[in-house]
């Protein structure tokens, strides 16, 4: 299954709310197509991994940095990996 074809199932799919090592949010969960590896983001004024800003921020060090992350639907900006999740609630 593709990942456009997942994220197709799921946005049949009732809101989760999930709680993250950093923050809660609620929605309809979608995956990236890209690896978490290859994403950098501005934190600081610079640029960093995934890796190194969960590290730097919350001292969280990502075990399975090569996997997809996950996104809330109508939020893509907002980009969260599989590992920092919680719990989630139906």
């Amino acid at each position: 299954m593709t990942t456009a074809q997942l994220n197709f199932q799921l946005r049949n799919k009732r809101p989760v709310y999930l709680e993250f090592l950093h923050r809660n949010e609620s929605g309809i969960i979608q995956f990236t197509d890209d690896w978490t590896i290859d994403r950098t983001l501005l934190y600081q004024g610079r640029r960093v991994t995934v890796q190194q800003y969960f590290e730097d921020r919350y001292g969280f060090f990502l075990e399975f940095p090569r996997t997809r992350m996950i996104y809330f639907l109508g939020n893509s900006g907002s980009t969260y990996p599989q590992e920092s999740i919680i719990c989630e609630w139906y």
